[in-house]
């Protein structure tokens, strides 16, 4: 082997079985990648030449740390594939080192295979080193942590991690053809398109020069022609299909129009497929609804996504921030970005980089860096007030704005002081000023302030007459009844005037003025592994007590020990029960449970455990709660009680967030934000649909009406009204959620009642004496053989053929 050779990328890896199995598929991705030629004419590479991985390029009788070292020497490019074996490895760590030395840290890439990023990510990827110069002129080295670009395609299983390199190593070749990744995203995906339809003209050819000899041999041919181009349509018709699932819409219908040639359509058959994908695509086969929602556009950002905050007032705007310090302002009606700005564009310099905003107002929305507060002008796309931070922000401090009030908190030191103190900063952004300064914890409250972490949230309340700031401890399981974790401040003497907690806060919010809610938590490694006990407080603002606390919940997580996936929101009033009573209600969620309390009476109102962790919690309408999970499904809770999915986006999410007045959902996909909207149209209504039937001592309902030998019930306005035979009474009203017909029955000697909405295909059984739900369940209609309906004691349901 020459080892002087020039190489275009050196993978760095573990030899560890999965580590050594991503590092192969890789290697063989990019050798043999062909760059379309539009990126040809840009880069002047027609492809990749030679990667370099051990195993692949190093003789048995080589001289291991010569040759590795002469390889990096002569590699334009380091991949470095992170994992906690890598990690460990002193031989991935000196690669590393090496090449960093030789070409510069901008020329490594990282892919992270497995662990989080803040535990795998070699040291030297997750700093900026800088030679600055001081106030005297003197010159000294700043180090600054950063977050390295990476692609992501950790996964549970083998297949699932291959499925995401081959949708991740774009961005690797885009990163060394030094290109835009969109732009290569574009071409490979017309690349493909040509070599199908080049695919499709060979097999002609042949076709038609074998069908030349004999007109039997044609027949042969043109029958194995037709088949081709039939498998071809189906290949392409399924990758629209992929494209949909994982919430990009727009390359799901080019994919799907494409498998039509223009001008040729005698030639190329039509297949079943091909029309499934396109319709499924143009959401052609969704029936009428008013609770579903579909992925309208996936817009993809230059680095992940570090940062949101979510829709302006009036929902005209989206902000997102990535990792390389950019702000990203979506226009909600075209989901197109009518402002990306850094940074240094603001203050003409190096080194400062955007790490949190908020919006104060429909178009204004203030942004912080490291060193500065500033005011933004999106419509106008100006700058307004720059006020120079007292300490540096760090990516995770806790702040908040209300109206033109910053709030942020830093540690300080007072003169003659032996310790340090935290002190509560209020910045007026209008005026572009400092306008007060509180002691938040005493010297004396931090004689022993290593014990602190950090100060964990500051959360305004809704009329901004209350400020709330809480912290958590550094230490496991620390319970310091003489030190309250939550301080609730007056803002209008700056006065605390409640203080309660005493475990570290991961999250609160205020119900009105009248209670905070908080997630509490500690860290417990006594079992050998990460073990956090969770807890969901209530607390009142008029006195600090508890006026509603959950039971402890035992969370194990050896990975996101950092950030438990827990938090609380107020959701204000929505109906708690078929019969329209409205209350204001919290919301809880740990993990995948799901927790509704009621304000007043403190009562749960609701819980389940989702499939996956819950990433928001939000109000719809009067009527229904928004809960999204990390798997990408959305449900609504419905007057809190039963729920229903209302999006299925197939990707990894982990934020979410829909804002009511332009009825739109986003969800964040590591480098991307998926668009989704609500589809209803009347005209695209199935007809002739079959409806379920039931069996098993069923009493079906005839029109609107059925008769138990208890109870009797009837369709009244949009519910279904249950009333006793003797007595007349109403026993149980259940809503129909806008469906236009329902399937409803008594069995079991009228002990349950049974009730299909054809609107949402699912399936309900209530308890006749307890008023309360027994069981829910979906039910997938479009299978021609699962239409009949049937239920045996233990409420077990079974679908059967339609007779």
């Amino acid at each position: 082997m020459a080892l002087m050779e020039k190489y275009d990328a050196f993978i760095s890896y573990s030899h560890a079985e999965d580590n050594a199995e991503i590092a192969e598929v890789l290697h063989k991705k990019l050798e043999h990648y062909r760059i379309p030629s539009q990126i040809q004419k840009i880069t002047g590479k027609k492809k990749i030449e030679r990667v370099f991985r051990d195993k692949e390029e190093l003789p048995l009788s080589a001289n291991l740390t010569e040759n590795i070292y002469t390889a990096l020497d002569n590699s334009e490019y380091l991949i470095v594939l992170c994992s906690p074996e890598s990690r460990a490895s002193q031989w991935v760590q000196r690669e590393i080192e090496y090449f960093a030395g030789v070409h510069g840290k901008e020329c490594i890439f990282a892919v992270l295979i497995k662990g989080e990023p803040e535990d795998v990510f070699p040291p030297i990827l997750c700093e900026k080193t800088e030679i600055k110069t001081d106030i005297n002129g003197q010159n000294y080295i700043n180090i600054e942590p950063v977050e390295p670009l990476a692609a992501d395609v950790r996964g549970y299983s083998k297949k699932e991690r291959l499925k995401k390199l081959d949708a991740e190593f774009l961005r690797l070749i885009a990163g060394i053809l030094q290109c835009p990744y969109d732009e290569l995203k574009q071409r490979h995906q017309e690349y493909r398109m040509k070599i199908a339809i080049a695919a499709m003209s060979v097999v002609m050819f042949l076709g038609i020069s074998f069908g030349m000899y004999s007109s039997y041999q044609r027949d042969q041919v043109n029958t194995a022609y037709q088949q081709s181009l039939i498998n071809q349509m189906k290949s392409l018709s399924e990758e629209s299909e992929r494209y949909l699932d994982g919430g990009d819409r727009i390359s799901a219908l080019k994919t799907a129009l494409e498998v039509q040639i223009e001008g040729q359509s005698s030639i190329y058959p039509i297949v079943p497929e091909q029309i499934y994908a396109l319709n499924k695509a143009l959401y052609t086969y969704q029936r009428s609804s008013n609770y579903i929602y579909k992925s309208e556009k996936m817009k993809t950002m230059d680095g992940a996504v570090t940062e949101i905050n979510g829709f302006s007032p009036d929902g005209d705007l989206f902000f997102a921030l990535d990792s390389f310090g950019q702000a990203y302002f979506y226009d909600t009606a075209t989901e197109k970005v009518v402002w990306k700005i850094n940074a240094e564009k603001v203050f003409e310099t190096t080194g400062e980089n955007f790490i949190w905003g908020k919006f104060n107002g429909n178009h204004s929305i203030v942004m912080a860096t490291e060193h500065y507060f500033v005011s933004l002008d999106v419509e106008k796309q100006s700058c307004g007030a720059i006020v120079k931070t007292k300490k540096k922000n760090q990516k995770d401090q806790a702040m908040d704005l209300y109206k033109n009030k910053l709030a942020v908190c830093y540690k300080t030191k007072k003169e003659n002081a032996k310790y340090d103190s935290i002190s509560l900063f209020i910045y007026d952004m209008e005026k572009g000023e400092l306008s007060e300064t509180y002691d938040y914890l005493s010297e004396r409250e931090t004689k022993d302030i290593s014990k602190i972490k950090q100060i964990s949230k500051i959360v305004f309340s809704e009329s901004g007459n209350y400020l709330a700031i809480s912290k958590s401890w550094n230490t496991l399981n620390v319970e310091d009844e003489q030190s309250k974790m939550i301080s609730i401040y007056d803002m209008k003497n700056g006065e605390i005037i409640q203080k309660f907690g005493t475990k570290s806060v991961l999250d609160l919010c205020f119900i009105d003025e009248d209670a905070v809610a908080s997630v509490e938590y500690s860290l417990n490694l006594s079992l050998g592994y990460n073990s956090w006990e969770m807890q969901e407080n209530i607390y009142s603002l008029k006195d600090g007590k508890s006026l509603w606390q959950s039971q402890k919940t035992r969370i194990t997580d050896t990975i996101a020990v950092d950030n438990p996936a827990a938090f609380c929101k107020y959701i204000s009033k929505v109906n708690t029960d078929t019969n329209g009573e409205k209350a204001e209600v919290i919301g809880f969620s740990c993990e995948g449970n799901l927790t509704l309390v009621r304000k007043g009476d403190w009562d749960i109102l609701f819980q389940r455990e989702f499939e996956y962790d819950i990433v928001e919690i939000q109000k719809i309408d009067d009527n229904n709660i928004l809960v999204g999970l990390n798997n990408g499904t959305v449900y609504r809770v419905m007057d809190c009680g039963l729920w229903s999915k209302m999006l299925v986006v197939d990707a990894d999410i982990s934020e979410e967030y829909y804002n009511a007045k332009k009825d739109k959902i986003v969800q964040l996909k590591s480098h991307d934000l998926v668009f989704s909207k609500k589809i209803f149209d009347e005209s695209m209504k199935k007809e002739g649909t079959k409806r379920p039937k039931f069996g098993n001592d069923v009493t079906n309902n005839e029109g609107e009406k059925v008769v138990g030998t208890k109870y009797r019930a009837e369709v009244e306005g949009d519910s279904i009204i249950i009333t006793d035979r003797k007595t007349k009474e109403t026993v149980l009203t259940i809503p129909m959620y806008q469906a236009e017909e329902m399937v409803y029955g008594f069995f079991n000697n009228d002990e349950q009642f049974l009730v299909y909405n054809e609107q949402y295909e699912e399936i309900v059984v209530w308890d006749m004496e307890t008023g309360s739900i027994l069981k829910q369940q979906e039910l997938d209609l479009e299978s021609q053989d699962k239409t009949q309906i049937i239920i045996d004691e233990d409420l077990h349901l079974f679908a059967l053929n339609l007779e």
